[in-house]
C-alpha cells in the first residue's frame, strides 16, 4: 500500500473516491478479487489500475465493502422472493426496517427485534443474516429467533415470489437503451466471461445517449453489480426512479483496442 484515501479520475470525472493505491501488480481481469496483506487479511477489492502511471492499482477499502454488503446480497434482488425486512447494525444483527403488508409484516416481525438464529443456526451479525438467506426460494418459511425487549421471540416469514420485471422494457424507459442479452461469440470477442448486456440502439437525447453510451457497448456493471442478463438490468432498473443516479460500467471497441469506460446516467 503506497497511499490512502485517493481519488481515481477518469475521463475528467471522479468515479472513485477515497480507494486504496496499491503498487501490486493489478492486471486486467484482477477486479473484483482480493488485495491481501502479508497475513492474508482481505484490505480491499481490486478495482482499477493507472497505465499511464507506471501501473499503479486501486482497490476499494474492505470498510467500504461491508456497507455495501447487505445491498448485494439482498435477497429479493438475488432470488426474486420478497422478504419485507431489512436488518443492520453489525453484531447483534437487529430489525431496521419492515415493510408493510410485507412477509416480515405479517409474520409480526418489529422495528428494533434482535435477530439471534436463522433456521435454528446462531448468527454472528447483519452480514451472516444475508449470507444465510442465499438459495432460499419462493414459499419456503425461515424460522427467526428474535430478542424484542430483552425476551425471546420466534417468527416464521414464509417468502413470496417477486414478479420478475421486463429488463429490455425498464433499459429503454428509464435509459433510453435497447439492450439484448450477449451471445457468447460476441463475449470472446470482448474478452470477458461475466456475461453482461450488448446495446444494440441508443434514443437520442435520452440519458445514455448524454452518457454517450453507443450501439456495440457491452455493459458489464450497474452500480456495484456485475451484470449477467437482460433480466438482471430489469431487477436492478425497477427500483430506479426518474432522476436517480445509475453508474454503468462498459467495454468497447476502439481502433482495434477494448477499452473500459463507465458513464454515469440519471434515469428519466
Amino acid at each position: 500500500v503506497s497511499a490512502l484515501h485517493r481519488e481515481l479520475n477518469l475521463n475528467g470525472q471522479v468515479m472513485y473516491r477515497d480507494v486504496v493505491q496499491t503498487d501490486a501488480s493489478i492486471n486486467p481481469g484482477n477486479s473484483g478479487g482480493p488485495l491481501l496483506n502479508i497475513l492474508g487479511e482481505l484490505i480491499g477489492i481490486n478495482t482499477a489500475i493507472r497505465a499511464d502511471a507506471q501501473n499503479i492499482g486501486f482497490a476499494i477499502p474492505v470498510d467500504q465493502l461491508r456497507d455495501f454488503l447487505p445491498e448485494i446480497l439482498d435477497p429479493e434482488k438475488l432470488n426474486h422472493v420478497q422478504l419485507g425486512m431489512r436488518v443492520g447494525n453489525g453484531n447483534p444483527a437487529r430489525v431496521t426496517f419492515v415493510r408493510e403488508d410485507s412477509p416480515a409484516d405479517r409474520a409480526g416481525i418489529k422495528l428494533g427485534d434482535e435477530v439471534s438464529a436463522l433456521d435454528g443456526r446462531a448468527l454472528s451479525g447483519d452480514i451472516d443474516f444475508y449470507v444465510s438467506m442465499l438459495g432460499k426460494k419462493d414459499g419456503e418459511a425461515v424460522l427467526l429467533a428474535l430478542v424484542r425487549e430483552g425476551k425471546p421471540v420466534t417468527a416464521k416469514v414464509t417468502l413470496v415470489a417477486i414478479p420478475k420485471p421486463d429488463g429490455k422494457q425498464l433499459a429503454m424507459q428509464r435509459l433510453g437503451l435497447n439492450i439484448v442479452d450477449v451471445k457468447e461469440s460476441a463475449a470472446k470477442r470482448f474478452r470477458w466471461t461475466r456475461n453482461g448486456v450488448l446495446v444494440v440502439a441508443v434514443e437520442p437525447k435520452s440519458p445514455a445517449d448524454r452518457g454517450d453510451l453507443r450501439p456495440g457497448d457491452l455493459i458489464v456493471s450497474m452500480g456495484p453489480y456485475w451484470i449477467a442478463g437482460v433480466e438482471q438490468v430489469g431487477a436492478l432498473l425497477s427500483g430506479v426512479r426518474p432522476g436517480d443516479r445509475v453508474d454503468v460500467g462498459v467495454r468497447r471497441q476502439v481502433q482495434g483496442m477494448l477499452v473500459d469506460d463507465e458513464a454515469r446516467l440519471f434515469a428519466r
